[in-house]
């Protein structure tokens, strides 16, 4: 803060500090007159006014507040760039709390090292640190049940269909230096009529009725430019293409979506969030989002 304002800060609170106090004082010690009867004469058809001394708690707790704030200017910073008797800031406070958090944390951290992701799963007290780093950094995309976003591509957390693998240590890959999957445009390849016969191809896969003559035609074209990365029956491939035979959709199942992810592909981005979160921090979310899913799909006994 500039001297200026900070003078103009110091102006205002003494001022008003100021001409509360002496009003507060003057109260107390001036005089008025009174009739015989005790009131001031005052009357308002026919109501006099009558006059009476302040009640002695009122008195004091109003002195109270007023030592509490000379105190607190004298001891805290309030006036410009005094910085107060005791020299603290609420940065200060945050600083101090941060650093006791942070080594709190490291402890624990160095203690989870040693531990899988899978271990660090079962462990209440590393999840709930997990969910709280997912909740601040993962939830705009993901959602704060995990439960993804098909608007922006962000996949469902909590099921059991992963594109680049579910395994802790798969999901810890993904979390520290991202993912870029990429699905290319077929619109100019296909034609208007092949994007159609495609998309009802794909959609037949999930189960979906379609024009049987569109997914007679589609079938050959999916083998024909879709097979090598979706596979037979458009199963998917690991870390290549995602399962077009289940109920997992990115963007979406619906005519509209899969249309247009044929025609024009999609070029899906995961944020890498190594220097944001580091490994310890990233291990923890990894665990967190694993127990998601395990607790969705339970194994089975």
């Amino acid at each position: 803060m500039s001297w200026f304002w900070s003078g103009w800060v110091v102006v205002l609170a003494v001022l008003t500090l100021g001409i509360s106090f002496f009003l507060f004082v003057w109260g107390l010690r001036v005089h008025i007159p009174t009739q015989p009867d005790g009131t001031t004469g005052h009357d308002w058809d026919g109501i006099r006014e009558n006059l009476h001394r302040l009640p002695t708690w009122w008195v004091l707790v109003a002195a109270s507040a007023f030592g509490l704030a000379f105190g607190y200017l004298a001891l805290y910073p309030g006036l410009g760039n005094f910085k107060g008797i005791l020299g603290w800031t609420s940065a200060g406070d945050v600083r101090a709390a941060t650093l006791a958090g942070d080594a709190s944390l490291a402890s624990k951290l160095e203690q989870w090292r040693g531990q899988s992701i899978e271990q660090l799963a079962k462990d209440p007290q590393a999840l709930r640190i997990g969910r709280r780093v997912f909740e601040d950094n993962c939830t705009a995309c993901h959602g704060s049940a995990a439960h993804g976003n098909a608007a922006v591509g962000a996949p469902n957390l909590t099921d059991a269909d992963w594109q680049f693998g579910g395994s802790g240590e798969a999901i810890l890959a993904t979390i520290l230096d991202g993912r870029k999957p990429v699905m290319p445009a077929w619109g100019g390849v296909l034609g208007e009529a092949g994007v159609d016969e495609v998309t009802a191809y794909v959609q037949s896969l999930s189960g979906e009725a379609g024009r049987p003559w569109l997914v007679r035609d589609g079938k050959k074209r999916f083998g024909d430019f879709c097979l090598s990365c979706h596979g037979p029956g458009g199963t998917g491939q690991a870390g290549i293409a995602p399962n077009l035979s289940d109920h997992a959709w990115l963007y979406g199942g619906g005519l509209y979506t899969i249309t247009a992810s044929v025609r024009d592909g999609r070029n899906g981005v995961m944020p890498a969030w190594r220097t944001r979160l580091g490994v310890d921090r990233s291990r923890l979310v990894a665990a967190w989002v694993l127990a998601q899913g395990a607790r969705d799909h339970p194994a089975p006994h």
